[in-house]
């Protein structure tokens, strides 16, 4: 299989699996009790197309998440080409063509989705219960790693250039995901009918 091909299969399989996990969008519920500022503008605009509406909160919530679900999914292709272009102006000096740090950027997106899939199935298998820093920790550790010895031998880079280039790219990443999640929730609000 093609990379793009791996990238949509291991993105359905994700999103089957793991429709539960709000990794890449902000829950009805979550902004509905928290005080973070971008909740609070949420909570804010869905209590005035309560009122314009004529409907509680609860079903602009209910509304809100099928939307912000669907988008989520829908648009997390947009991840591959912002990958591709971090590695590319950090590799620049390799020279690559620009379709080769897509093809990376798509293998290790991939490879992102697989393991969060596998890792959660393993942590249903083996505990009901399990805290999120025991879900979070080890895939971040997991990931960070995978990404240095992938970097190593894609760019021929040594390894400590490796090592600080993925941790470099795995915060863009974290960066990434939050402005990802606040940008589909206030675009899955605004389409809230």
């Amino acid at each position: 299989m093609k990379p793009l091909q791996i990238f949509f299969l291991v993105n359905i399989l994700f999103f089957f699996f793991l429709s539960n996990v709000d990794l890449f969008r902000i829950p009805a519920e979550l902004w509905q009790r928290s005080d973070y500022a971008l909740s609070q503008s949420l909570k804010s605009t869905a209590e005035a197309k309560a009122n314009q509406l004529g409907v509680s909160i609860a079903e602009i919530g209910s509304r809100y998440d099928g939307i912000s679900n669907s988008f989520a999914k829908g648009f997390v292709v947009v991840f591959i080409p912002i990958l591709a272009l971090v590695f590319c102006v950090l590799f620049f000096k390799k020279r690559y063509q620009v379709g080769k740090h897509i093809v990376f950027a798509s293998h290790f997106f991939s490879f992102v989705l697989l393991l969060l899939v596998l890792w959660s199935m393993l942590l249903d298998v083996l505990f009901n219960e399990v805290s999120r820093e025991f879900f979070i920790y080890p895939v971040m550790l997991f990931i960070l790693s995978y990404l240095a010895l992938a970097i190593r031998k894609f760019y021929q880079v040594n390894l400590f250039l490796s090592a600080i280039s993925a941790a470099f790219i795995f915060l863009i990443m974290l960066q990434g995901i939050e402005i990802y999640r606040e940008l589909i929730s206030t675009i899955s609000m605004a389409y809230v009918k």
